[in-house]
């Protein structure tokens, strides 16, 4: 990011602080010193009075000002790679406009203290964490739409998810998921749109319940050791995207012929599938069929 007269970038400068000039550039919408050993987003953030974005990955973290709920018009807020952020404040969840919120690469095994808090949250990037679980406070994010909890080390999907019921799209890739007795349960709200459980390994089966999701729309399955799909896939008349690549199958279903609305079919790497159901050339509206090496 260039420096203009709303931007401001200074990351990767080894700042121990930020430079007081910073806070009298009142037009700045975005502040980017991400990559320098700052400890602590000061009192004086409250001067930034206009800023609509922050970014602060790599700051080593430790506290973060209550101040910063005084700039209020902060629409987005990344505080990746801080391994000591263990609370946020709580005067944030006066921020009427954030919507996003990363805090990926933090090293985190609970949330920090506060972020439930933030009512307002849409996107919410837990990536790159230690997380196993999630307590039932997240339910206070209420207007959550992406939940992504990409490389973790999740055995579950979290009871507390189906709590969030404005969640459209979740994802899961990476993490320690585990289907192999068929009792891996969804717990999803149902009328969410995508799911993202890409290379599981030991998923081996796909979750009961998946038909019952009213409004999904995309799923990927890609390389999670899968070599049967259930006949009941053909009954999720919504889908438009399937991604089941680096799997075993063998085979796919002849319902597959009813999934109407399909437009993208990814099977690219499953070398043990041989043939095709005659029943895909109902689809007319498969676009994109990667097959690959089959």
């Amino acid at each position: 990011m260039k420096d203009t007269g709303s931007a401001k970038d200074l990351s990767s400068n080894s700042l121990e602080e930020i430079p007081p000039d910073v806070f009298n550039i009142k037009e700045a919408e975005i502040l980017d010193v991400s990559d320098n050993p700052l400890g602590c987003i000061p009192v004086n953030i409250a001067s930034l009075s206009d800023l609509k974005e922050m970014r602060a990955a790599g700051c080593d973290l430790k506290e973060v000002s209550g101040n910063v709920a005084k700039c209020t018009y902060l629409r987005k807020i990344n505080f990746s790679r801080n391994p000591h952020i263990a609370t946020l404040p709580a005067t944030m969840k006066q921020l009427a406009y954030l919507k996003y919120v990363a805090l990926s690469g933090c090293e985190l095994e609970s949330l920090p203290k506060n972020l439930t808090l933030l009512a307002t949250v849409e996107t919410l990037d837990l990536s790159q964490n230690a997380l196993t679980t999630l307590t039932s406070d997240i339910s206070g994010l209420k207007r959550m739409k992406v939940l992504i909890l990409n490389d973790n080390a999740f055995r579950t999907i979290p009871k507390a998810i189906r709590a969030l019921g404005r969640l459209e799209c979740l994802e899961m890739k990476r993490n320690k998921l585990n289907n192999h007795r068929s009792d891996l349960v969804l717990n999803v709200p149902s009328k969410m749109k995508v799911l993202d459980l890409e290379d599981n390994c030991s998923l081996s089966l796909i979750p009961d319940g998946l038909e019952k999701l009213e409004a999904i729309e995309g799923i990927n399955f890609s390389y999670c050791g899968i070599a049967t799909l259930p006949d009941s896939i053909g009954q999720i008349s919504t889908l438009k995207e399937i991604h089941l690549a680096g799997n075993k199958l063998r085979a796919l279903p002849d319902s597959f012929g009813r999934l109407l609305n399909l437009e993208t079919l990814d099977l690219e790497g499953n070398r043990r599938l041989s043939s095709l159901p005659l029943t895909l050339h109902h689809l007319r509206k498969l676009k994109d069929k990667e097959t690959g090496t089959n």
